[in-house]
């Protein structure tokens, strides 16, 4: 983080910890989870991965370095009298791209609604992607630590992304084991968000909504829509899926919002097929 970075930004309501270390990492070695000093002020962006553009798209403060392992928390600026459940959003970029610095990770608007504490994280991408699975793990586990002094629950965290983040999350531990649960006959939850109607694909309309943003200029049909993406995120965070599909516990559950190439169903499946010898935890 550069001294001359300007503070970042705040939103009504919400209290915000910019660019908070999680852990350090040589070049292409493990990551190591790192303390959290209460003391610091944590106003200003951190430094984001390293990758192939210069980044100008990134609204990222503190520019491109390789000391990027930094994670941003958000929670309602009145605290709750209860620990809230957490979200950890884990931004896209096709492994290359991307960062925790951009509108579109701030999950400011999540927590404005008092229902959540929202985190967003930045992981090695480019040459180092490989490593990205690797530095996910370690902010969850820093989170797991440390979550607490803001308000969040450590045993009751979300995470979920959108295009390459969204696919790291099948990666993690608990996803497997979530899997695995679940093809030996157990119940797991699978959402899947697609584009609006008509709408292009690739970085698709619920991009901001995912984190509880409002794009400028947005049409009042994409309010709309905006909205309901927001509220199923954190219906899904909060375990009341009950408003997304009815409770199960005898058979597989899948839902998709949007306009989807496949029937998420269909996918779910296929997601099973991965998992199916594997011994139910």
């Amino acid at each position: 983080m550069t001294a001359t970075a300007p503070k970042a930004p705040t939103a009504p309501g919400v209290r915000s910890w910019w660019g908070i270390p999680y852990a350090t990492a040589e070049r292409y070695r493990r990551p190591v989870v790192a303390d959290f000093d209460p003391d610091r002020p944590y106003d200003r962006k951190g430094v984001v991965s390293v990758q192939p553009d210069s980044g100008d798209w990134l609204e990222a403060d503190s520019g491109m370095g390789e000391d990027c392992l930094n994670l941003n928390v958000w929670a309602p600026e009145q605290p709750a009298d209860k620990a809230l459940p957490v979200t950890v959003y884990i931004h896209g970029g096709g492994f290359e791209y991307g960062a925790n610095t951009q509108i579109t990770s701030n999950a400011s608007g999540l927590a404005a609604t008092g229902r959540v504490v929202g985190v967003s994280v930045n992981y090695r991408l480019a040459e180092a992607s490989n490593l990205c699975l690797q530095d996910v793990i370690a902010a969850l586990t820093w989170i797991k630590q440390n979550i607490a002094h803001f308000g969040g629950d450590p045993d009751n965290v979300t995470v979920y992304g959108h295009s390459g983040g969204a696919y790291a999350t099948f990666g993690l531990p608990a996803a497997r084991g979530a899997l695995a649960h679940t093809a030996a006959g157990g119940n797991a939850h699978l959402l899947l968000i697609g584009p609006a109607e008509g709408a292009p694909a690739v970085h698709g309309t619920e991009m901001d909504a995912l984190v509880g943003q409002e794009k400028p200029g947005r049409s009042p049909e994409q309010a709309e829509r905006d909205t309901r993406i927001r509220d199923i995120v954190l219906d899904f965070a909060t375990g009341e899926q009950v408003r997304l599909w009815p409770a199960v516990a005898d058979r597989l559950t899948s839902g998709s919002v949007g306009n989807l190439p496949f029937e998420a169903g269909d996918h779910y499946q296929a997601a099973l097929g991965l998992w199916e010898n594997i011994d139910r935890p």
